[in-house]
């Protein structure tokens, strides 16, 4: 395994890392503020739910479309507190990994989609990343409540 391919495993690990730091920032700062982080949404036809982010613990379920969904969050919610985290990932830029020398850029996306294939087990990427499984998983999973 070249010593370039292994440092650009290493750079998009990290930078998924970073990445997760800074949704994990800002849902501390939510909270913190006395906000609560939601999931959920429409899950079928007009039928939707909305989850606690941390606990998944279902918070209301109806099935009036989005204009249910709507008004139950502004009686739930009237002091408009609680963020969806689906808006909050996506309002956190993702960073792209700087490029190595020795990877052409090609190869690099190969490299990113590798990792990010649930069919790529960690013990894999840990292998080329000459890294601990452990290390790898947490780069990776660290999104979760």
């Amino acid at each position: 395994m070249s010593d370039a391919i292994r440092d650009h495993v290493r750079k998009i690990l990290r930078t998924y890392a970073a990445d997760d730091e800074a949704k994990t920032a800002a849902i501390r700062e939510i909270e913190a503020s006395g906000g609560k982080i939601i999931t959920g949404g429409q899950i079928f036809g007009d039928e939707w739910e909305i989850l606690d982010w941390r606990t998944g613990t279902r918070i209301a379920h109806g099935d009036g479309g989005m204009q249910g969904y709507d008004e139950t969050c502004a009686r739930l919610d009237p002091e408009d507190t609680w963020r969806h985290i689906d808006p909050l990932s996506e309002s956190l830029e993702s960073s792209e990994p700087p490029p190595t020398d020795g990877v052409p850029p090609s190869l690099a996306q190969a490299l990113q989609e590798w990792i990010d294939s649930t069919a790529t087990p960690d013990e894999e990427i840990a292998e080329v990343a000459d890294w601990d499984v452990a290390e790898v998983t947490r780069c990776l999973r660290a999104d979760h409540p």
